[in-house]
């Protein structure tokens, strides 16, 4: 069976049957064709290939070939290609920063799209727009660029595209002296990734200071906005739609086929029914609220901010979160295990646990490392094995945060 996960961190994916093509020769000739069309196509730019290897496009250096493999070069070329394939009825996986994932040695049998060229960061001025209209959990139509306004009043608005990584969002805030992303310092990743899975980090939420995001869905360009961060409006619809690992954009958008069951347990999860062709928003842009220094601001100040960077960067290199390919956290925090499952994974003796070249972190029991010619195969086993053991000793059953992406 072949599970396609869609979005570029978290837990959604549509599910298509390996069988969907009866020869290999037949699947080749499919994606020749469509490379062909997009070769052709002159609004396209960007890299058109087959075959291409992916273990080196994530953080925990495994896995095997995309069958087709896109890294659009601009937004309109992104918007180019997922036309054809929704049109094609081609199943499609995101990727950019790469972690957060674990592919499958056998690789995935259908298409992915890199959303690394998609990196552009800029700030601007804030400027309210006076009577705007709220549209927090709607999607709105439009093909214009993200506005700059939506409530940052004093301060200044920074728009990223959705491959912007978070080293070139916090390199900027840094040489423009702004603060409002401090806890992201060090996060591998992507600005559209984070978003999509709501990702926190010393007490930051990526939706905290978001005034919109701009998606595709339904064969248009959407956005989606909140209420201004003074508005008081706003913690009612971030709780609506926001949450821990939960975000607006992990809902599906549309099917094309009848449902089918996934039997296939992502690390120990419970089968759930998904559709063939359902279709998550494909994140395009965001803009985010933020405080600057002014210019003629103390050199105390500016040393301050840049020692907040500074500092929570100093805590995840602490941490080892850069000591050995990993995919970041393994497995998600549950409140009411009442302890973090690091804790649990260290209380039930599992630092240090290997199986092949995959092992559990000696310094840090819910991050999961290569620790030298490891499989993605070794990686799903030890995972498994965790949950297995710590399900014995607690009760608890652990929820992988990484995704398994691939045929398995």
């Amino acid at each position: 069976m072949e599970i396609f996960f869609k979005g570029t961190g978290e837990n959604a994916f549509v599910l298509r049957p390996a069988l969907w093509y009866s020869t290999r020769m037949e699947r080749i000739a499919r994606f020749e064709a469509l490379k062909a069309q997009l070769e052709q196509n002159p609004d396209y730019s960007g890299k058109i290939t087959l075959e291409e290897p992916l273990a080196r496009r994530t953080t925990m250096r495994v896995g095997g070939n995309a069958a087709f493999f896109l890294e659009p070069g601009d937004e309109n070329s992104l918007l180019v290609a997922l036309s054809m394939l929704e049109k094609a009825q081609e199943p499609y996986v995101l990727l950019a920063g790469g972690s957060n994932v674990i592919i499958s040695d056998a690789g995935i049998c259908g298409t992915v799209i890199s959303m690394r060229a998609l990196r552009d960061v800029s700030v601007s001025p804030a400027e309210p727009q006076a009577g705007a209209e709220s549209a927090a959990g709607a999607g709105q139509q439009t093909g214009a660029a993200p506005h700059a306004g939506a409530g940052a009043s004093g301060g200044v608005v920074l728009t990223a595209q959705a491959g912007a990584s978070w080293a070139r969002v916090i390199s900027l805030c840094r040489e423009k002296l702004l603060s409002g992303f401090e806890g992201f310092a060090g996060l591998p990743g992507t600005v559209g990734g984070a978003l999509f899975m709501n990702a926190s980090c010393f007490g930051h939420a990526a939706c905290d200071n978001l005034l919109s995001v701009r998606y595709w869905a339904d064969g248009r360009v959407h956005e989606y906005t909140l209420p201004p961060l003074t508005d008081s409006a706003r913690n009612e619809a971030l709780q609506a739609d926001w949450g821990y690992k939960r975000s607006p954009f992990q809902k599906p958008v549309g099917a094309c086929q009848p449902p089918v069951e996934s039997h296939m347990h992502s690390g120990g999860s419970q089968p759930h029914p998904v559709n063939a062709q359902q279709h998550l928003p494909v994140l395009l842009s965001a803009s985010f609220a933020c405080a600057a220094l002014p210019s003629d601001a103390a050199d105390e100040a500016c040393a301050r901010l840049c020692a907040q960077y500074d500092e929570t960067l100093r805590a995840r290199v602490a941490k080892g979160h850069f000591s050995k390919p990993s995919a970041g956290s393994t497995f998600k925090n549950n409140a009411l295990f009442g302890v973090p499952a690091g804790k649990l994974i260290d209380d039930s003796g599992l630092k240090g646990l290997k199986i092949g070249g995959a092992q559990v972190a000696p310094w840090h029991g819910n991050i999961i490392i290569n620790a030298g010619g490891a499989t993605a195969s070794d990686i799903r086993a030890l995972i498994q094995q965790v949950q297995d053991t710590v399900k014995a000793r607690t009760g608890f059953l652990l929820e992988p945060e990484v995704l398994f992406l691939g045929s398995w």
